[in-house]
């Protein structure tokens, strides 16, 4: 979920809890539609950066997937 704060004047990216993080996500088998997943991640990803976007401390350990 995109909100707009205020208090800094500008945009940040809301996500819910999720029960497992990337990397423990990427050690297992997948089907296709979780391969899709993570392909709509990526892609995501080249969009934020495509639209020079600031993020933080983005690594595999606070991806979040459920």
């Amino acid at each position: 979920m995109l909100r707009f704060n205020s208090r800094f004047k500008g945009r940040m990216l809301v996500l819910h809890i999720m029960d497992t993080d990337l990397r423990k996500y990427l050690q297992h088998q997948h089907t296709w539609k979780e391969k899709n997943k993570c392909s709509m991640l990526c892609e995501v990803l080249y969009r934020i950066h495509d639209n020079n976007a600031v993020h933080k401390d983005l690594h595999s350990r606070n991806i979040l997937y459920s």
